[in-house]
């Protein structure tokens, strides 16, 4: 059982895609698309291009029970052995603004009558297995930790998270699941 958290920092949603973690032989690989049975048409999810990554974390569990984030390196294919207890992915995809010609992945100041723009973050937390100290944030940006162990819970079990940005919570922060306010 694996738990992924996605967030995504000053976005409406960007695509109809997801990234997310698959599992090609002993490694974790991280993908883009649709998850298998997931899509609305037959397109393969892809490896990820890693140049939208900016940090990848995994933690590592010290002798006093606390993990210590340490940073991968980042190659063309991003993967993470399948046995890593907890990772923390950062993606930027940069800026996005929307004009009556549509949609486009550039600064405001390059499109024509921008409408709207955004710049978009998205972190991934993905666990495996609940390190003791897992639900302090690692303090990278913006994120969401669940305050006790997730893979114990079962659908329709309520949550504790703590949102976070550089690791300082955030006052009255509001949390959506599946388009719903919890």
């Amino acid at each position: 059982i694996t738990l992924c958290l996605t967030t995504l920092l000053l976005c409406p949603s960007a695509s109809a895609h997801g990234v997310f973690w698959q599992l090609q032989d002993n490694n974790l690989v991280l993908m883009e698309g649709h998850q298998p049975g997931h899509g609305h048409d037959d397109s393969p999810a892809v490896p990820l291009e890693s140049a939208w990554v900016k940090t990848l974390l995994i933690a590592k569990q010290t002798p006093d029970k606390t993990p210590t984030w340490d940073p991968l390196p980042l190659g063309t294919t991003i993967t993470i052995p399948a046995s890593t207890a907890l990772s923390l992915t950062i993606l930027d995809w940069g800026w996005w603004t929307k004009n009556t010609e549509g949609t486009h992945h550039q600064h405001p100041d390059q499109v024509a009558a921008p409408l709207q723009a955004w710049y978009s973050k998205e972190t991934i937390k993905h666990i495996t297995t609940w390190l003791p100290g897992a639900e302090k944030p690692a303090g990278e940006a913006f994120e969401i930790s669940p305050q006790s162990n997730p893979l114990e819970k079962h659908e329709g079990d309520k949550i504790t998270l703590q949102v976070t940005l550089d690791g300082v919570p955030i006052a009255e922060a509001v949390v959506t699941y599946q388009g719903q306010v919890r």
